[in-house]
């Protein structure tokens, strides 16, 4: 089971409530029926699963939300003069085709960045 999220938004069609510091949240007198419920927060990817409401009883749903990490550009990869959504989009193409490389000086210059992926062929 991971960490507590404080703060978490949790929605079911037009209701919605916040998790507590325990990350626990409760929606009550919630009427009988299916629903889809989404949990989120900024800065993690959100999360969503069907509930069956049943008349007297107490439904559960835990959501698991995972941290985001960003994504840095360092600079001019396709060498056009200019940082932009084309040197982003290389980025993650070549992002994409290269597995387990995250944590990997793979270039050997002491340092984990965009220069582990190697050469960019635009």
């Amino acid at each position: 089971m991971g960490l507590s999220i404080e703060r978490a938004v949790i929605k079911a069609d037009f209701y919605s409530t916040t998790t507590n510091s325990s990350g626990e949240y409760t929606i009550s007198n919630f009427p009988v029926g299916y629903y889809t419920v989404s949990a989120e927060k900024e800065g993690y990817s959100s999360s969503s699963a069907t509930a069956t409401i049943i008349k007297d009883q107490t439904t559960t749903l835990n959501f698991q939300l995972s941290k985001k990490i960003p994504i840095y550009i360092l600079g001019d990869i396709n060498k056009d003069g200019k940082v932009n959504s084309l040197d982003f989009s290389l980025l993650i193409k070549k992002w994409k085709q290269t597995e387990n490389i995250q944590n990997e000086d793979l270039n050997q210059d002491d340092k984990v960045d965009i220069r582990d992926l190697g050469d960019f062929n635009v």
